[in-house]
């Protein structure tokens, strides 16, 4: 608030003196703080309304925090001025934005048109900070060039409060006084906008209280002081109670108050043109005789025994004070002295209160005395691995300190938190002393040992090709190493999986470094044969090219030729064609991974050839290719199956489509290079090839696969087994069938005009008790064989055999009716004795076609 009465003066002063000055302008911005939110990762996103007014800013300005807020980031690279659409630059340089305009120094350009006028033109942008700003101060600082302004100073600030949580600076119990500085102290209260502190008062008796607020430095010179606004609340900014103004020195103003607590909030806007300070002071008194002493329990203590000495203060001439236990236990030796012991405290928190009681009323106040454990304990690993993070945690009732041997090469991250860790740099045993307040110590010994890493990878590679290999570490990853008969290159050395590229052959030891130690694997880098899988077989006639294909699993080198004349390749790749000057017998070469293949042609001056075809299966077309030297004369068809039909697409190329009516065996004739060639290719079904297991084991399902290049094959069909087998899509090449019980089935598909079967079985284990209890009480009766199915076995035998080696029961074609043996013997129907029993049976599995046998003990009991 800049006062009317300066102003005035200031006028008068140059109109007196009639001095030629500059008109006044702004040169920093106001600042206008919009929102402030937090970003829930420790910083704070501010968004802020620059305004500049009057005649500008010269060369830009900063934005800074007081209060140790640094400005991290912002959401702009650059400003414009609203009115002269100037740019200045922006940056954010150790905590603090700064917009720098270049222009004024160059062509005297101000950041915004000078002499523009009154009022304000503002900017919108953000900015992030490192701290809550609440309750700090945000400044713009731009430099007086040329602006005289209210102020002769270079420097031009402006500053902005940022509200800031309602939190006591002060704390005083009436009568007493108090003093303190707004400066830099921010806006903690919006009951006025501007710099405040705030002092809690505790009224101990109702009553009459005078204020009186003084301005600690005031300049005579002047009318005025600082302006100060005085609010008085119930609550903490809020509940007002009253207001005052004053810019004097010294203020006062009565209250009348109930005993209770009160809050006042000193703002005030300081007057720093003229100098002043934003330093106060406050008394308050009162005429009230009806004061009771404010308790004053003592600090808190901390001890290693259970008795300690009490220091509360004094009561008052008609007061009395008394001692109570609020927690924990004590026992007190004089329970009205404030100088009295107490014994028999517990371990940890005891909260005691001293209270003094009055005519006015009481005041009570509280300690805290924590007695602590003299005995700590400790709970730390005794071995760690790969130099990871030790934790430390102690247990006891106060505080202390841990401790290292040797210190060397470890490093604790809070010596004094019970709850802590230690990083250690090198392997060894360190030892770990934990001494609490008390002086009682307890210490362990920790082994930080090495862990061998594991590696991965292939034991042999072929054609300098690159391979991956892996290492597995605990911790403290390290990095790739090798020997070997060449160079190795890593693509990442210090990774834990990285690809390796070999430039020579050989055996190489490639190692990882980690945790402390190594561990390593041999590559063998081999070289291997190329091979040449494409090549003119037969001689080429009348033609002085031949088409060449090689493979090579890695590191090709390319083509070589040796012959009459000279040799030429289209490319070096694995496919190329190879061009000669003369007829004669050529040699080709390919070169690659470490070694070489080659093929012999022959070029000669003959007849035309017509390249030979495999059998054509399922299709009444194909390709014919010819090879000729000159311009082709044509094909013509030599012979064909009776009745059939042939269409060339294309008869007087060297490459043509022919399509056929019928399967059968055809001859085509190729003329050219005043010679002809004959080649038959036969046109043929066939049969689908089909697989699927040949027996399930205790399941009911199964997967039938099919494999033709016939797009137009199917379905699947069933052609033998019990009937309600579900096929899932017939029509499928593959499919899955579901069958209603254990059994051999027979499934057929078609495909290009033929059938195939496959058969597929269907069974489970069989399953035999390993006791009898004949009683006729209908529960294990019956010696029942589990999943006897007669679909799957057949001719089956049971003998029975006591502990004598005796044959007491035998039975042929056992279980196929499900007639099952109910414990009596074959030659007089005799129920058998109580006793263990071995038990054969041989059965034939019509599934797997073999004869199986199954044998085992079983107990027979009679009585139960």
């Amino acid at each position: 608030m800049k006062s009317s009465k300066f102003f005035l003066i200031l006028i008068l002063f140059f109109s007196i003196i009639n001095i030629n000055w500059t008109q006044a302008c702004d040169s920093t911005p106001s600042i206008i703080v919009n929102t402030n939110a937090n970003n829930g990762d420790g910083t704070f996103t501010l968004d802020l309304s620059i305004c500049i007014g009057s005649g500008g800013s010269a060369d830009g300005f900063d934005l800074y925090f007081e209060n140790g807020i640094n400005v991290i980031s912002t959401n702009v690279t650059e400003v414009t001025s609203p009115v002269s659409g100037n740019t200045a630059n922006v940056t954010v340089t150790a905590g603090t934005w700064e917009a720098v305009f270049d222009d004024f120094t160059t062509n005297g350009t101000w950041f915004q048109a000078e002499n523009a006028g009154w009022g304000a033109d503002c900017i919108d942008f953000q900015i992030t900070v490192d701290a809550d700003p609440e309750g700090g101060t945000v400044c713009s600082l731009g430099i007086n060039e040329n602006c005289l302004g209210f102020t002769q100073e270079n420097e031009f600030i402006t500053c902005e409060n940022i509200p800031g949580p309602c939190e006591p600076n002060y704390f005083l119990t009436a009568p007493d006084s108090v003093s303190g500085n707004v400066e830099n102290a921010g806006e903690n209260c919006g009951w006025i906008e501007y710099e405040d502190e705030i002092v809690e008062i505790t009224i101990p008796c109702a009553g009459e209280y005078n204020f009186q607020i003084n301005q600690e430095e005031f300049n005579e010179y002047y009318f005025w002081g600082n302006t100060v606004y005085v609010s008085l609340g119930t609550g903490c900014c809020e509940n007002l109670i009253s207001q005052n103004t004053t810019w004097e020195q010294t203020f006062s103003w009565t209250e009348n108050l109930d005993a209770g607590t009160y809050y006042l909030i000193i703002d005030m806007w300081i007057d720093t043109w003229q100098g002043l300070s934003g330093e106060w002071s406050l008394e308050i008194t009162t005429n009230s005789s009806e004061i009771t002493t404010i308790a004053n329990a003592g600090d808190d203590q901390e001890s290693c025994e259970n008795t300690v000495n009490l220091l509360a203060n004094n009561p008052e001439e008609n007061e009395t004070g008394e001692w109570t236990v609020i927690s924990g236990t004590g026992i007190f030796s004089s329970i009205n002295d404030p100088l009295s012991s107490v014994s028999g405290l517990s371990i940890g928190e005891n909260i005691l209160e001293w209270t003094i009681s009055g005519e006015c009323g009481t005041s009570s106040d509280q300690i805290t005395i924590t007695i602590i454990d003299e005995n700590p304990s400790i709970d730390i690993p005794n071995t760690v691995y790969c130099l990871e993070t030790i934790n430390l945690s102690a247990e006891l009732e106060g505080n202390g300190t841990w401790s290292v041997v040797p210190e060397s090469n470890i490093t604790i991250s809070s010596p004094n938190n019970l709850n802590t860790t230690a990083v250690p740099t090198a392997y060894g045993t360190y030892t770990f002393t934990f001494e609490g307040s008390c002086g009682n110590m307890v210490s362990q010994e920790v082994l930080v040992a090495p862990n061998t890493p594991s590696v991965e990878g292939p034991s042999e590679v072929y054609c300098l090709s690159g391979f991956n290999v892996s290492a597995s570490v605990d911790g403290d990853p390290g990095y790739w190493g090798y020997e070997g008969p060449g160079d190795l290159s890593f693509s990442n050395p210090t990774a834990l999986s990285t690809l390796v590229t070999p430039e020579e052959y050989g055996i190489y030891t490639i190692t990882y470094y980690g945790c402390g130690t190594s561990s390593s694997l041999n590559v063998n880098v081999q070289s291997i044969q190329p091979q040449i899988i494409s090549f003119p077989e037969e001689p080429i006639l009348c033609d002085f090219s031949a088409n060449l294909e090689a493979f090579v699993i890695g590191d090709p080198e390319g083509w070589e030729g040796i012959g009459p004349g000279d040799v030429s390749f289209s490319s070096q790749g694995l496919s190329t064609t190879a061009y000669v000057t003369e007829y004669g017998m050529y040699q080709f070469i390919f070169n690659g991974c470490g070694s070489s293949s080659s093929v012999f042609v022959d070029f000669l001056p003959s007849e035309p050839q017509i390249v030979f075809q495999d059998t054509i299966f399922c299709e009444l077309e194909t390709t014919l290719n010819a090879n000729v030297a000159g311009n082709p004369e044509g094909w013509e068809l030599f012979s064909s199956p009776a009745g059939s039909s042939v269409n060339f697409s294309n008869p007087n190329s060297t490459s043509t489509n022919v399509t056929v009516n019928e399967y059968g065996t055809y001859q085509f004739k190729f003329l050219g290079c005043g010679g002809e060639d004959i080649s038959s290719v036969t046109f043929a079904p066939l049969a689908p090839y089909l697989i699927s297991a040949e027996h399930q084991d205790c399941s009911l399902e199964a997967e039938l696969i099919a494999f033709t290049s016939d797009e137009n094959s199917g379905p699947w069909n069933q052609i033998y087994g019990p009937s309600g087998v579900f096929i899932e899509d017939a029509w499928e090449l593959s499919t899955n069938i579901i069958v209603p019980e254990y059994g051999l089935y027979a499934f057929e598909f078609n495909s290009c005009d033929t059938i195939s079967t496959i058969q597929v079985g269907f069974s489970c284990e069989l399953q035999f008790p390993n006791s009898l209890t004949p009683n006729g009480d209908g529960n294990n009766d019956f010696l029942i064989i589990d999943d006897m199915n007669p679909g799957i076995y057949a001719n089956t035998l049971l003998t029975i055999i006591n502990r004598w080696g005796e044959e007491v029961f035998k039975y042929e074609g056992y279980g196929l009716n499900e007639d099952w043996w109910d414990g009596r013997t074959t030659y007089n129907d005799k129920l058998l004795e109580d006793g263990v029993y071995y038990y054969i049976f041989d059965v034939f599995n019509t599934v797997h076609n073999q004869k199986e046998s199954y044998s085992g003990y079983l107990t027979i009991f009679t009585d139960e």
